[in-house]
């Protein structure tokens, strides 16, 4: 078995790569600490690997450690750390998507991941990031503040879109009139009421009169929707 890992990730590995001068001696050495389970120095030599070729550490991560519980944190951790540090984002991304949907992770690097995410824009996965913090702490500011101000500019985004639709009309018929109630119910619902629970939370622990404004409108809205 040992054998055969090994041809199979010379197979794998990037030949133009630094691993292509010493590939040998590098997964050698991590596969026999490998099945020694000697986990500190797997993730020692792991790190210096990822610094040095985060590819082809990527590759040797995927055949033999993807489902080590105990080394895939670090691992991951490791490897992003090494695509950031290569401005490659995609790539940061992709790990850190890994890293956030397979390990239970705490709440400071959960913060940590989605400042590095958000800055490099990727909306999605920093919305999945603070709902795994809010999982762990329901009132914590930072994932409240996030989650608030998100679904509220996607209500925003969503109510203007219907808005348009229907305005270009120059008399709505009443079956018109009743779907776009449906639209805009769906609209609140689904954005502007979830938006305000976590805007009151954020309001509870630090009183903020921009976040006050948004929850009145918010309430308005709710009195055009009733």
């Amino acid at each position: 078995m040992y054998r055969v890992l090994i041809i199979t990730l010379a197979c794998i590995l990037s030949p133009t790569s630094l691993l292509a001068q010493v590939s040998d001696s590098v997964v050698s050495n991590l596969l026999i600490l490998y099945e020694q389970e000697n986990w500190e120095e797997v993730r020692k030599h792991f790190k210096d690997f990822s610094v040095a070729d985060p590819h082809n550490a990527e590759v040797f991560y995927w055949l033999r450690a993807v489902d080590n519980d105990e080394l895939r944190p670090a691992l991951l951790e490791d490897l992003a750390k090494s695509y950031l540090a290569r401005h490659n984002h995609p790539k940061v991304i992709s790990v850190y998507r890994e890293l956030v949907l397979k390990s239970k992770l705490s709440i400071n690097l959960l913060l940590e991941i989605a400042s590095t995410v958000i800055n490099m824009g990727d909306v999605r996965l920093t919305q999945l990031i603070y709902e795994r913090v809010l999982n762990i702490d329901l009132d914590n500011l930072q994932a409240n503040m996030f989650m608030g101000s998100f679904l509220f500019l996607r209500g925003e985004k969503e109510l203007s879109r219907l808005n348009y639709n229907y305005k270009k009309e120059k008399k709505m018929t009443r079956m018109q009139y009743a779907e776009y109630r449906r639209e805009y119910a769906n609209i609140f619902n689904l954005y502007y009421a979830k938006s305000r629970e976590y805007l009151e939370r954020v309001n509870k622990q630090k009183k903020s009169k921009e976040i006050t404004k948004t929850l009145d409108y918010i309430s308005k809205l709710e009195v055009e929707f009733i």
